[in-house]
């Protein structure tokens, strides 16, 4: 866990012991906004690492706690290779489900025990009225796991502000999944969207592309860095934001092997309609030179207002 009380500043102050923090949890005191429990921290022995009576202190006072709007679990590699170890966190997970006062919600590295997570968190996901946002990020999702996920983020009473799903293993076959049971209900598509460091692809940007130019989808942000993303992908995007209604607020296309060639074309196409390019834009970590960068200025120069964040580096 992270047991560290931190300064204004974001400087680390003291560490508490494991009782000292389930004992604010407990009392809901208000100067705890945000947990993290990373199992087992790096360095750790392993008998100083949390134990049953722990685990069960834990759950129930993040159960029970109104206080805190982010619980962050993060599960290293190889923490549940012992039975009672599974039983432990899904027993977490089953007792913090019962919490409806959380805004932000993590869960890192669960990977084989991420199915039987999602189901036990099925009804926080649906009910929590509260929860802005969910990163389920550095977990191995398959088709069942986003079946899973996605029919408990479509069935709640207001979509989430921001889903993000980076480092996932996510390739064709899985986001093909997510974006059907998104098209179900359009209405419950999360406005800000984060797929980063998957294996989408240009087919992948096709189906993407479909959802962008859903009208009944309000899609506001979107994140594909490092998606294996070629200039057919771009094009499929710039040819969906350019038959938008709204422009996309904020569009992150880094770390693609994009090319002058490639930012030439997806510009090209979003010429047509300057006051559909996004707010802000960001083609990081790619090979764009200076006739990229010199067709990037002629087309934003036709715009009535100015980019809001323009990153190149």
């Amino acid at each position: 866990m992270d047991l560290s009380r931190y300064e204004d500043d974001g400087s680390r102050d003291d560490v508490l012991s494991i009782n000292e923090v389930l004992s604010l949890l407990e009392d809901d005191h208000p100067s705890i906004e945000h947990v993290v429990v990373d199992i087992p921290e790096n360095n750790v022995p392993r008998d100083a690492l949390l134990g049953k009576d722990e685990f069960e202190r834990l759950g129930l006072a993040l159960a029970k706690n109104t206080t805190l709007s982010t619980v962050c679990f993060h599960f290293s590699e190889g923490y549940y290779d012992i039975e009672f170890d599974r039983l432990f966190v899904l027993r977490l997970l089953q007792l913090m489900n019962k919490n409806r006062h959380l805004f932000h919600l993590e869960l890192h590295g669960l990977d084989e025990l991420l199915d039987e997570a999602l189901y036990i968190l099925d009804p926080f996901l649906k009910c929590n009225d509260k929860l802005f946002s969910f990163d389920g990020s550095s977990n191995r999702i398959r088709t069942t796991e986003m079946n899973i996920l996605m029919f408990a983020l479509t069935r709640r009473r207001w979509p989430l502000r921001t889903l993000q799903l980076d480092h996932c293993g996510i390739d064709l076959e899985v986001l093909i999944e997510m974006i059907k049971l998104l098209n179900e209900k359009p209405k419950m598509t999360p406005r800000n969207i984060s797929l980063a460091f998957n294996d989408i692809g240009d087919k992948g940007c096709y189906c993407i592309a479909e959802m962008l130019i859903d009208p009944k989808i309000h899609l506001e942000e979107l994140k594909l860095t490092s998606n294996s993303i070629g200039k057919q992908g771009l094009q499929f995007i710039a040819a969906a934001l350019s038959a938008r209604s709204s422009a996309l607020e904020r569009l992150d296309i880094g770390s693609n092997s994009m090319t002058d060639e490639d930012l030439a074309a997806f510009m090209g196409i979003l010429s047509t309609t300057p006051a559909l390019i996004p707010n802000k834009l960001s083609f990081e970590h790619n090979r764009i030179g200076v006739y990229g960068v010199r067709v990037l200025g002629i087309v934003l120069a036709s715009r009535d207002t100015p980019l809001e964040m323009l990153h190149l580096g």
